[in-house]
């Protein structure tokens, strides 16, 4: 079974708990504090009651008291009067304008304990609805019945205490944070609450219309019946209270059901509910209309939203429905009031459990925004110590940069040099051996010969230079545009070795090349790849000394699946430094050169290459035991036939 499946199912189990406990805690109450008796039976005349509920079935009856039940001691008990009128052997009990309850001692119809009947009618003025005509009297002793009307009167205030205290504190947060604009509605619905259950526990204030509209009490609405209008400014209260509640659940569950939310549905409704309303059955249709509102609401809150929230809102919305429920039965003669009317209120109470359930649930949800912000918080303080430290490395990876910045630009500076001072070189050496070679022109041809020679190895050497410049510019660049085609291996071998062997010989230098080269293919620029290699060649030609051997040989290797091809130039020339060796390939390196024969650029062309080319240099060195290059290119693993190159 999946997560929400097991959710769904604890929070349902949560409504029903609290709907069974509430049911169950009723049916106790109401039997173990006050039994029913009928006005004919033989346990209400014996007595040994101190509260008793009389069943009645019509407006008169007749009821038989014996000694043992001390009827001087016993009062008559209407808890909510609606205007009752209570006659009692003739006599005439009426309640006072600023009561809600109605109280009727028998001391006055008995003399001492003697047993004693009485005859009682009971009338309405209001007609035969039931939520007015439901005939509720009660029998108890005198002190019972007022302690009875004092718990009744506390209950009430302090239903109205908790309600004026949560709208205070609603109102208090909405201020502070005027964006939730779910403590407004709170506040609105712990008003309607203590409003109306003020407007029950103050008589006096319905009959001035100032306070009981704002009380929220009957509307007067003109035209009608006290009862019809009664229970149409109850069904407006209600459908207030109902709003309110699904703007509430609307910011911590989805209230939707299709795509609506679930108060539209119950407004649908409110056109039947008027017609039974105007019909004489408003109690029962308003009844069933709010047990309706709690079933959506309870399914809207199975279907999803924070479980703690879900669990506390439905075992709310479970002790509502056993409370509204249970009224509902004692109305239709199911089950007996008992001491639910007579001192639970029952009215006031049903409100209370919802709204104390979303200040719970609202202060989960500050609860849970209090400790994020504390999350967030200590996130900040370490976000904080990191970033100094984040900082004082950047400062020092910053330091570090700028003196390698003005290491590059010292390199830079004395490349700068290097290549005046080389341009200059033959430069001057052209001036000279051209005014030479006009004097001995027509002295000494063959002298003039050679200073020509001179001349034009000079010019060489300058354009070679330049050539070198331009070409590292843009292969740094990215503008040489390579056109890579397949060639073996042994071609490249033999081309070298044509461009090196007059240069080697030169400077009385053995080059040795591979004799057996590897049966590969390379894919990649002939022209570019060779220079590459010659570069590195003409490097180890010019740091070897005489009578030395320069070896060219080449080997395939393996790495992660895929086939390369390794060029090694080995001499036993002068070597590189263990300082030196990682700024061989620097652009702006100019250290160990020899005179006016290198432009200082060829190794940076190289690797430039080779890198574009999918490859890497290797290079291994020791002062006075020469240098090694190893140069990496990927090859393909099948020899193809290619074209001649």
């Amino acid at each position: 079974m999946s997560k929400s499946y097991h959710r769904n199912l604890l929070i349902f189990f949560t409504g029903i708990c609290a709907f069974c406990w509430m049911l169950l805690l009723i049916r106790f109450t109401n039997h173990a504090s006050c039994p029913v008796y009928e006005p004919g039976s033989p346990a209400l005349s014996a007595g040994g009651y101190s509260l008793c509920s009389l069943k009645l079935t019509g407006p008169s009856f007749t009821f038989h008291l014996e000694p043992s039940a001390d009827p001087a001691s016993l009062s008559l008990y209407v808890p909510n009067d609606r205007g009752c009128v209570l006659t009692v052997n003739g006599t005439t009990f009426a309640c006072a304008p600023d009561q809600e309850y109605l109280i009727c001692p028998l001391s006055d119809f008995v003399s001492g304990t003697a047993a004693a009947d009485f005859h009682v009618t009971v009338t309405y003025p209001h007609g035969e609805d039931p939520y007015f005509g439901t005939k509720l009297l009660y029998l108890g002793s005198h002190g019972r019945i007022l302690r009875l009307v004092e718990s009744g009167s506390f209950q009430r205030f302090f239903v109205i205490g908790i309600s004026f205290t949560i709208l205070l504190y609603s109102l208090s947060l909405y201020a502070g944070k005027p964006s939730e604009k779910y403590l407004l509605f709170l506040a609105l619905l712990a008003y309607t609450t203590s409003a109306r259950t003020l407007w029950n526990a103050l008589p006096a204030l319905k009959h001035n219309p100032a306070t009981n509209l704002a009380l929220l009490g009957t509307v007067d609405f003109p035209g009608l019946v006290y009862a019809l209008d009664y229970h149409l400014s109850f069904l407006v209260l209600k459908f207030l209270i109902a709003w309110l509640r699904c703007r509430l659940l609307r910011e911590f569950v989805p209230v939707e059901i299709g795509r609506r939310p679930y108060i539209r549905f119950c407004a649908a409704a409110l056109p039947a509910v008027l017609l039974a309303c105007f019909l004489g059955h408003g109690y029962y249709a308003i009844q069933l209309w709010m047990l309706a509102v709690h079933l959506l609401e309870f399914y809207v809150l199975i279907r999803g939203g924070h479980l703690p929230t879900s669990l506390v809102l439905s075992a709310a919305c479970g002790l509502t429905v056993a409370l509204r429920l249970y009224d509902v039965a004692c109305t239709l003669d199911l089950v007996s009031h008992g001491y639910l009317e007579a001192g639970l209120k029952p009215q006031g109470i049903m409100e209370t459990f919802y709204i104390v359930a979303f200040v719970a649930v609202i202060n989960l949800k500050f609860a849970r925004k209090y400790y994020e912000a504390d999350l967030l918080s200590l996130s900040l303080e370490e976000t904080n110590r990191s970033l100094e430290a984040k900082v004082a490395d950047r400062t020092r990876e910053l330091s570090d940069t700028i003196g390698k910045l003005h290491e590059v630009q010292q390199q830079k500076l004395e490349f700068m040099t290097g290549i005046l001072h080389n341009l200059k070189t033959p430069l001057f050496s052209l001036y000279g051996y051209t005014d030479m070679a006009i004097d001995e022109l027509t002295d000494d041809p063959s002298l003039a010969r050679k200073h020509m020679q001179e001349v034009n190895r000079n010019a060489d050497y300058v354009r070679q230079m330049i050539d070198n410049l331009f070409l590292c510019i843009r292969l740094e660049d990215g503008k040489v545009q390579y056109r890579p085609a397949p060639f073996p291996v042994s071609v490249l071998l033999e081309q070298l070795e044509s461009t090196s062997l007059p240069k080697a010989a030169a400077e009385e230098l053995t080059l040795e090349i591979c004799p057996n080269a590897p049966k590969v293919t390379l894919n990649a620029d002939l022209l570019y790849i060779r220079q590459a290699i010659q570069n590195i060649i003409d490097n180890a030609i010019r740091h070897s000394p005489p009578q030395s051997v320069i070896r060219i040989l080449a080997d395939t290797r393996e790495k992660e699946g895929d086939c390369y091809v390794c060029l090694c130039v080995r001499d036993h020339g002068d070597g590189i430094s263990a300082q030196e060796l990682p700024l061989i390939f620097s652009r702006y390196y100019s250290g160990g050169k020899k005179g006016a024969s290198s432009s200082g650029l060829g190794l940076t062309i190289a690797r430039s290459i080779v890198v574009q080319h999918g490859g890497w240099i290797e290079v291994d060195s020791e002062p006075g035991r020469g240098t090694e290059f190893r140069v990496v290119l990927p090859a393909e693993k099948e020899e193809r036939d290619p074209e001649t190159v």
